[in-house]
């Protein structure tokens, strides 16, 4: 989103009975590296857990996601893509750590039973 004007900008997800909102972020709060305290495809309910990147800059960045006992996942996003991955079925452990070679802003999309909740890197 671009605006001659400043706004406040956020994207609200209802699903189901859940809802959320996330505030939007500037490409000035883009990191090198972010953290998650937990992951988690295995515990009952849990229906998805998703490591959203998205890249600001103007060239490409190298991305890894790890969490520990799982192989590192590493992939290229592009300059203004956004891109996401998922650990195997089973995988549960923390803390999930994003370093990449670039700038990056990312979060993490989980859904449990018949909720939906978004966070972004801290």
């Amino acid at each position: 989103m671009s605006s001659s004007q400043l706004v406040l900008a956020s994207q609200r997800v209802q699903y189901n009975q859940s809802f959320n909102e996330q505030p939007a972020q500037t490409a000035s709060e883009a990191v090198g590296a972010g953290f998650f305290n937990w992951y988690d495809r295995a515990s009952p309910g849990m229906g998805g857990d998703n490591i959203h990147v998205f890249n600001p800059g103007t060239g490409a960045a190298s991305v890894t996601v790890s969490v520990p006992g799982a192989k590192a996942i590493t992939l290229s996003v592009g300059s203004g893509a956004e891109s996401y991955v998922s650990f195997p079925t089973g995988t549960i452990a923390g803390p999930v750590t994003v370093s990449s070679s670039a700038p990056i802003l990312a979060w993490q999309r989980v859904q449990y039973y018949q909720t939906f909740n978004e966070i972004c890197a801290g």
